[in-house]
């Protein structure tokens, strides 16, 4: 599930490792746009596929989104993208993976942040009732351009013996535009750095700045098989600590709907923690697949800032830096100089997954006490490959900083 949306972030990795239009015809019914993905799926197959629609020609607002989806289908997430026209092959020039080139079907197992782009989220669930991701009060909605290339994109698990046929429709509810009073958007955070080690219990933290005033219309986590449990925790400005979230679920994850909005004040921040039980003998890290574990927060918000979306490094570079403006919270006891250490020895070569399995073994053995500094680094360090920087001297300050823990 998941995280141009760091997406960008494969391009990262390797930086540091060295057809016809397909569209769907929106729903003619007013107020709705309806969208639809049918696929086959083997026996025993997980898999993630895709389709590219593009958004009504007067573009949308949208308020709510329904989603629904037959057995099979494990999530499902509707991205806009910064394409112009619907594309044929990936960033990397590589022809789409068509499993239905007359429907417009294609593999997407690898994960949509490897070859593929993306940036806001706009729709989505991962219960089959309909419990879904958007969520606004009236007069809030998300503004969808015209003529925008969307990306669907669902996750399946077939654990039957038989070929099955996944349908999911989702139905976008908007509004006009006289009736918007204020753009909302969505909260889509994600930990890069989780390390579960065989047979053992673990957990992961990450937390998030707030830096306006916000309300949050709902919230909901993301784990795979291994989460037995979730806490999400707003921290205000004077460091008080009240939970708002918390759930055991993995699969048909609760969605928590708050009446009337959950104001969060201007300088609060959202820690989040997933906790996991790995009966395997395999180290677990961060992935696309359920073989792999995540840690996510999703909420609808608003007023959006693109760069709140996304836990994102940079203002002025929201789809690029995303997940890279977080805290990590180590779990040992290595000082800030030697996380530093450990994280730029991970740099320059091996296998991209690899690399980035390295650096979270670095980041889960820092001790809690230097997880600002350590992350102000290493958060600095991904930016500045992203977006061209050197940042071996922009992030100078930051390494001195932790140099000094």
């Amino acid at each position: 599930m998941f995280p141009k949306h760091t997406y960008a972030l494969a391009t990262l990795l390797a930086l540091t490792a060295g057809c016809s239009d397909t569209q769907d015809a929106p729903d003619s019914e007013p107020h709705t746009v309806s969208y639809q993905l049918v696929t086959t799926l083997a026996a025993g197959v997980e898999a993630e596929h895709c389709k590219f629609v593009r958004a009504p020609a007067d573009g949308m607002l949208v308020q709510r989104d329904e989603v629904r989806y037959t057995e099979g289908s494990h999530h499902f997430l509707l991205y806009t993208t910064p394409y112009e026209e619907i594309p044929t092959t990936d960033d990397n020039d590589e022809p789409l993976a068509y499993l239905d080139e007359e429907q417009g079907v294609f593999d997407c197992s690898q994960g949509v942040q490897f070859g593929l782009s993306v940036t806001q989220l706009i729709g989505g669930s991962q219960n089959a009732d309909g419990a879904s991701v958007v969520n606004f009060p009236e007069g809030v909605a998300m503004r969808v351009p015209p003529d925008t290339v969307l990306l669907m994109n669902a996750h399946y698990i077939n654990a039957t013996t038989s070929e099955l046929t996944p349908t999911v429709d989702i139905t976008l509810e908007t509004i006009e535009q006289e009736a918007l009073e204020q753009e909302g958007s969505v909260l889509f955070w994600y930990n890069l750095f989780i390390k579960v080690p065989g047979q053992s219990e673990a957990h992961a933290t990450t937390i998030c700045d707030i830096p306006h005033d916000t309300t949050l219309s709902n919230a909901q986590s993301h784990m795979h098989a291994r989460g037995v449990d979730y806490s999400a925790t707003v921290i205000d400005p004077s460091g008080e600590r009240t939970e708002m979230y918390s759930n055991t679920k993995w699969e048909n994850v609760p969605v928590e709907t708050f009446d009337g909005g959950r104001p969060i004040e201007a300088g609060s921040r959202i820690e989040y923690t997933c906790h996991y039980d790995n009966a395997s003998t395999e180290t677990v890290y961060q992935g696309p697949r359920t073989t792999d574990e995540m840690c996510m927060f999703i909420g609808s918000y608003y007023p959006s800032k693109p760069e709140v979306d996304l836990c994102s490094r940079k203002v002025d570079a929201p789809y690029e830096t995303n997940f890279f403006g977080a805290e990590w919270i180590g779990q040992g006891t290595a000082s800030c100089a030697d996380s530093l250490t450990c994280m730029q020895g991970s740099l320059g070569g091996g296998d991209p997954i690899e690399t980035l399995q390295a650096i979270s073994e670095c980041v889960v053995a820092s001790d809690p006490s230097v997880s600002v500094e350590l992350s102000d680094a290493i958060g600095c360090t991904f930016a500045g490959f992203l977006t061209g920087e050197n940042p071996f001297e922009a992030c100078q300050p930051d390494y001195d900083a932790c140099l000094a823990k």
